[in-house]
């Protein structure tokens, strides 16, 4: 989750961990991976989502009349009459804020309250009339104070974004103080065309202060396209407004991923302005979306350098840095994120994820917790929390109950659908699992973790056509995806093609030649082939990579079987029930060889702990050594 910078208010909408982004084995590091397509959470802009239940929208009416000069022309007129008619307009919507809404307690002034209010609201021109001398306009607002109120607080309490719309109505009051100058100088000025030059410009700067509202009201209101255009004619008629190329900037990269274009605009930005931070911050995240993680480091650092308080740059460098795999630089920095601002749910909701990929799953939780205390409407941090409840505690209902929560405040959120549907999958509610899988790829298409997902439940069931399916649905959507091929071996591997899924193995250590996981499966697949050596090649390799991978130890201890070299085979098991006492494979398998030794008693005592522990294969195994004894 991320910050962006813009003429906007602090929300939080990404997408969170999806536990189907790793599997056994996968490095955990793959994690941040689905935050960042995932997952972004930015300085966004609050949605303001009616409620039809409740809305109670006012109606605000205004008319102007500008009496133009001997220098206006019809441009002109109406650059400063759409200026006038909007402030009365605004002026009337804040007075009834300050009297019928919560604004009252804010503590702020009146102009305070319009001035950030003309970044919230769109207003409307109903008419306008232009006879050569006068200018008439009617503009209006229609809008629900209460939800107008909120988003006015949240703003209010952004400094950064607070002061980028005060610097915005500063060029406009100083556009009109010039105006009122040049007209009260008209006769100079009807003979001086550099004073006419002046004035023309004056009135474009209104108008570009105006375009440049409106960009940022259309992209409140999800018009992306739209909001482009307004701050494309903001640049046209201003075109050294650093700030809006900022912000058309941030609506190319956040909202409709044109990163490239983005990254042009951030740099005519700081071309403009060389010591804007939040423009650095913004094209780093331009930067990280592209995966270019060092080139985004630096960026933020130029940020933080230049406002070394710019909490959100910390936060987003924690990012990059916990993209690369660097948990503990990455947790340095959400802490200063945090100390910046205590109360930035982000922040905590960003380090859970960093603990969470250090393993440190109660850590991860507490800040999760702490997020949702600041913010109980984050669907995210319900969700991440829900999947170290799964996936890393295997506390499956828990889990499903963050999930459930999640969808009910997003339900257009597929991470939460497919972390929902990996704890129905484990649970052995296959059925389930798909139907929430099909929920999420029906949000996301092209998400090719899910289509995955989606295949090891089917895999689960037994349908391995179906599951190969989705897996190279998966592979098709991004061909370098080491454990979507992992996958589809494995399948190919249960329909007794062993030769495919060698080849399927093969790619993923090609893809990532430290995936121990890929080894031992590859080792099972020589070991159906009878190749035990080889077999026991690929087993050491993943034992190498991992030293605590308790079922590559049962794995070589089969191939050690397979040998009829027992001794060798029980200590594989020793060792895998050394790691994992709960494993009741490990039992059995190590009865089976005390068995082929001879050592039944030792046998009858390890198969008859396979059993107890629930294991079918330990008890049939038992019950043929006793009928043989």
């Amino acid at each position: 989750m991320k910050h962006f910078f813009a003429i906007t208010a602090h929300a939080c909408h990404c997408e969170g961990l999806s536990p189907e982004a790793i599997s056994e084995k996968v490095p955990q590091s793959l994690l941040w991976q689905t935050m960042l397509a995932v997952c972004v959470s930015f300085f966004a802009m609050i949605l303001l989502l009616p409620s039809f239940a409740f809305a109670e929208v006012k109606i605000f009416e205004k008319e102007y009349t500008y009496q133009a000069s001997e220098i206006d022309s019809k441009v002109t007129s109406r650059a400063i009459a759409v200026e006038q008619v909007k402030r009365l307009v605004l002026e009337e919507l804040g007075t009834y804020l300050m009297a019928e809404t919560e604004v009252r307690d804010f503590q702020i002034t009146k102009d305070r309250v319009v001035m950030l209010t003309a970044g919230i609201v769109q207003t409307e021109i109903l008419n306008e009339k232009w006879d050569g001398e006068r200018y008439y306009l009617k503009a209006r607002i229609k809008a629900d104070p209460k939800e107008v109120a909120t988003s006015l607080d949240a703003l209010r309490k952004d400094a950064q974004k607070s002061k980028e719309l005060e610097d915005v109505q500063k060029k406009a009051d100083e556009a009109l103080k010039e105006i009122e100058k040049l007209k009260s100088e008209l006769e100079a000025v009807k003979a001086d065309k550099n004073k006419q030059k002046e004035y023309a410009k004056a009135a474009d700067t209104l108008s570009a202060a105006d375009w440049f509202k409106k960009g940022y009201q259309y992209a409140l209101d999800k018009e992306y396209d739209k909001a482009i255009e307004a701050f494309t004619s903001a640049i046209a008629l201003d075109p050294n407004d650093a700030v809006a190329y900022n912000n058309r900037g941030v609506v190319y990269g956040r909202d409709k991923g044109q990163y490239d274009r983005a990254i042009e605009d951030f740099n005519k930005a700081i071309q403009l302005d060389p010591n804007d931070a939040a423009a650095y911050n913004n094209r780093g995240l331009a930067y990280d979306d592209k995966g270019q993680y060092d080139r985004a480091i630096e960026d933020y650092n130029k940020a933080i350098a230049l406002d070394p308080n710019l909490a959100a740059a910390y936060n987003n460098r924690g990012n990059a840095y916990g993209s690369k795999g660097q948990h503990d630089r990455a947790i340095e920095d959400f802490n200063k994120a945090i100390a910046l601002d205590p109360n930035d749910a982000v922040a905590y909701n960003n380090r859970g994820l960093a603990y969470a990929n250090k393993g440190q799953h109660d850590r991860a939780i507490e800040d999760f917790n702490k997020a949702i205390q600041l913010d109980p409407n984050d669907a995210v941090a319900y969700n991440n929390r829900g999947v170290v409840y799964g996936r890393d505690k295997g506390q499956y209902d828990r889990a499903i109950e963050d999930y459930n929560k999640a969808i009910q405040l997003d339900p257009n959120l597929a991470s939460a659908y497919n972390s929902r549907g990996y704890a129905y999958n484990n649970k052995g509610q296959h059925d389930r699992a798909i139907e929430d899988y099909n929920k999420a790829i029906q949000l996301n298409p092209n998400d090719a973790l899910t289509y995955s997902a989606r295949g090891n439940a089917y895999s689960n069931k037994g349908q391995y056509d179906r599951a190969i399916e989705d897996y190279n649905k998966a592979i098709q959507l991004d061909p370098n995806d080491a454990k979507a091929y992992y996958n589809r071996g494995r399948a190919y591997n249960n329909k007794g093609q062993s030769d495919r899924a060698i080849e399927d193995f093969n790619k993923a250590i090609q893809l990532d030649p430290n995936y121990a996981a890929a080894y031992a499966v590859r080792g099972i697949a020589y070991n159906k082939k009878g190749q035990h050596d080889r077999a026991i090649e690929d087993y050491n390799k993943a034992i190498q990579l991992d030293p605590n991978y308790a079922r590559a130890y049962i794995s070589r201890g089969n191939a050690y079987d397979g040998k009829g070299q027992y001794d060798r085979a029980i200590e594989d098991y020793n060792k895998a029930i050394q790691l994992d006492p709960n494993d009741a494979a490990a039992y059995a398998v190590r009865g089976i060889a005390y068995y082929k030794k001879g050592n039944m008693g030792r046998a009858i005592s390890d198969l008859q702990k396979a059993c107890d522990m629930g294991f079918q294969l330990g008890c049939k195994s038992l019950q043929i050594v006793l009928e043989n004894r």
